[in-house]
C-alpha cells in the first residue's frame, strides 16, 4: 500500500466529511477506523418518469465500452452470471457491492457512476467510508480494482466484487 495515496485517502476522507453539505452529527473514531453520522431524511417527488433500467444501462455502457463483457466481468471480479441475468431479466438489480464494481470496471466518471448507481436504486454517500474511498479513486482515474480492495481492506470495508 502506498503511503502517500493512504495519507492522501485519510485527509479526503476527514475533509469530505468535515465540510458534508448534509446537516448532520458526525463522530469520527480514528484508533478504531470508524465514522458515525445521523442526518435528517430528504423528500423526493414520487411524480418522476421512469428511467432505464439497470440493465438496460450497463449493457449499453458494456456495448460502448472497449472490453468485451467477460473482459468487464474479469476487471471487475463478478461472474458472467450477472451479465446473463440482466440480458435475461431487464428489471434484474444487483448488489451495490456489484454495481460498484462493474462501474469501476468501466471506468465510469463520478456522474456517470451516480447515475449507474441510481439506475439500480442505489447512490453514492457522503456518509460511508467506501463510497468515499470510491469517490476518491473515480476522482483521480485510479481504476484497478485490487488496488482500491487493498484500500478499503485497510478501512474495514467491505471489498468490491464477488468472485
Amino acid at each position: 500500500m502506498n503511503l502517500q495515496t493512504r495519507n492522501e485517502l485519510d485527509q479526503y476522507l476527514q475533509d469530505i466529511l468535515q465540510s458534508t453539505v448534509f446537516d448532520m452529527d458526525i463522530s469520527i473514531d480514528y484508533t478504531n477506523r470508524s465514522i458515525t453520522a445521523s442526518y435528517e431524511p430528504f423528500d423526493f417527488d414520487d411524480d418522476v418518469a421512469p428511467a432505464p433500467t439497470f440493465s438496460k444501462i450497463m449493457l449499453n455502457y458494456i456495448t460502448n465500452s472497449e472490453h468485451t463483457a467477460e473482459e468487464i466481468c474479469t476487471l471487475a471480479l463478478v461472474d458472467f452470471r450477472v451479465i446473463s441475468r440482466a440480458q435475461a431479466k431487464p428489471s434484474y438489480k444487483p448488489s451495490k457491492t456489484i454495481v460498484l464494481a462493474l462501474g469501476m470496471a468501466l471506468k465510469l466518471t463520478e456522474p456517470l457512476m451516480e447515475a449507474f448507481l441510481q439506475s439500480a436504486a442505489y447512490e453514492f454517500t457522503y456518509t460511508t467510508r467506501r463510497d468515499l474511498v470510491l469517490r476518491f479513486f473515480i476522482e483521480r482515474q485510479l481504476y484497478d480494482i485490487t488496488l482500491i480492495n487493498g484500500y478499503l481492506t485497510y478501512y474495514k470495508e467491505l471489498i468490491l466484487g464477488s468472485v
